[in-house]
């Protein structure tokens, strides 16, 4: 029988201190790939929004042409997108949240784009959109008292 693997030294128990390493090392290695997936999670969602304001952006050109002859981004509702089966008629976005589609600016008489309002968790998304948005020369950034103080963004498409 081996006595040294059942030695014990009287008054102590518990782990070594190499033990409590290797499991704070796995906890590590664990908590920074979590960190790093919901960043990927979070980058994906905003391509995604990408993707849909350019859908969005398709859909209400063909509805000019459609039914205003190419003239004004006069009467775009989603449900008009929707009636004209550009435009599912429960459009979301990638977040799960409602979008409304509206011609802008809305009390012109000849609007000249469209704007689309969606919800965002937090204000770093709608900042990443913004920047995302901005960097194309014929989409101006939203205002920037929308992504303060709420989370409601809104990107506005002009038609030139």
């Amino acid at each position: 029988m081996n006595q040294r693997s059942s030695r014990r030294f009287p008054g102590t128990s518990g782990f070594t201190l190499m033990e409590v390493g290797l499991i704070l090392g796995v906890i590590a290695v664990l908590s920074v790939g979590v960190i790093t997936a919901s960043g990927f999670i979070n980058a994906s969602r905003v391509s995604g929004t990408i993707q849909m304001i350019n859908t969005v952006q398709l859909a209400a050109r063909e509805f000019v042409k459609r039914a205003n002859r190419g003239q004004s981004f006069a009467n775009i509702t989603n449900a008009t997108l929707a009636d004209e089966n550009l435009l599912p008629a429960d459009l979301k976005s990638p977040f799960d949240t409602a979008v409304t589609i509206a011609s802008y600016p809305p009390a012109e008489p000849v609007p000249d784009g469209i704007s689309i309002k969606f919800r965002v968790p937090d204000q770093e998304t709608c900042f990443d959109l913004r920047a995302a948005t901005s960097k194309m020369a014929k989409w101006p950034p939203p205002p920037a008292n929308n992504c303060f103080g709420c989370n409601n963004c809104e990107i506005i498409l002009l038609s030139r």
